[in-house]
């Protein structure tokens, strides 16, 4: 088996030359402790120029470590012939590699507080944390107001559902909200990526959000998959802005370009039926392949229930009396 020496430690020396400020030396084995590198000797010398000191430093480690702290002190020099927005030199040269070797670069002005990364031909400011919670608070806010917007036409669906009079904006509303909820929910997340373990605690909420969304609408499309071709709706929705999702007209087109058949759009009851705690994954799936839709499910009696493999008495029991009480 070969051995790659890139990865074996021994030992290096390394110069550097620079002037001798106070507190040089600290920061100079900061670099090398901070990527838990231990100096095993580091001297100083007076150089050939006057005013410029020689500092060399010996370490025990493996060639792709020293080499990775040996690119992370190089200044870097660009082509200066790549075009950059920017007017700081330290920017300038961020942007311009970030472009020259399609790599990821970070700029720090000091001065102003602003913090820059690049990668490519795209550029993203990061904000400071109260400005970054700001956000990320607003957001959340109005992530978990459509999700009562949400709650309250699954409700609605829910009454449509028990009076056998569901309308094609009943569920066309549901996958609107939720397509903006999906649009918040990325918005929060960039600000979530920033913020790293200080914001775990909306990162929690956030995904309680979203997973149960996404259950209800999964759940929504079982119910319906026999009246319309959900992947392309879905495909077609993803492709739309804010703006154009509030457009009812085009989301009605496109739940009518994807329509599968006509008549009475009547659920199977998965989504009801999962709302059951008694009943398993197994029992549900026998339920539907039995009686095929809701209504044939809430006009079935606990003796037609029984008959059903896993379904005994307090089964069948449990499930009369929540069909009898669908809530509303």
């Amino acid at each position: 088996m070969e051995t790659n020496n890139n990865y074996i430690k021994k030992e290096f020396t390394i110069t550097a030359y620079s002037e001798n400020h106070i507190g040089l030396l600290n920061r100079i084995t900061i670099i090398f402790t901070r990527r838990h590198v231990n100096i095993e000797s580091l001297t100083v010398s007076a150089s050939a120029i006057e005013g410029i000191h020689k500092f060399t430093i010996v370490v025990y480690e493996t060639e792709d470590k020293v080499k990775k702290i040996l690119y992370a002190n190089v200044l870097l020099h660009p082509d200066i012939k790549i075009p950059s927005s920017e007017t700081g030199t330290r920017h300038q040269a961020a942007e311009r590699t970030a472009k020259q070797f399609n790599a990821l670069t970070l700029a720090i002005s000091e001065k102003s507080k602003i913090v820059t990364v690049y990668y490519k031909d795209e550029k993203m400011r990061l904000s400071s944390l109260s400005e970054l919670f700001t956000k990320a608070r607003e957001a959340l806010k109005a992530l978990e107001k459509n999700k009562e917007m949400l709650d309250m036409f699954i409700r609605k669906l829910n009454v449509s559902e028990s009076l056998e009079l569901v309308t094609l904006d009943d569920l066309l509303v549901i996958f609107q909200r939720k397509n903006i909820i999906d649009n918040i929910a990325k918005t929060l997340s960039i600000y979530l990526s920033e913020l790293g373990k200080e914001g775990e605690f909306i990162d929690v909420q956030l995904k309680e959000i979203t997973s149960s969304v996404e259950r209800e609408i999964e759940l929504i499309i079982k119910d319906y998959s026999e009246h319309f071709n959900f992947e392309g709706i879905i495909r077609e929705l993803n492709t739309l802005d804010y703006e154009s999702l509030l457009e009812k007209e085009r989301l009605f087109k496109i739940f009518s370009n994807y329509k599968k058949k006509e008549g009475a759009l009547v659920p199977k009851g998965y989504r009801i039926l999962r709302n059951i705690p008694i009943l398993t994954e197994e029992n549900i799936m026998a339920l539907i392949n039995e009686f095929s839709s809701l209504r044939n499910l809430v006009l079935a009696s606990e003796e037609d229930f029984t008959k059903i493999k896993g379904i005994g008495e307090k089964k069948a029991k449990a499930i009369k009396e929540y069909l009898l009480k669908i809530p509303i």
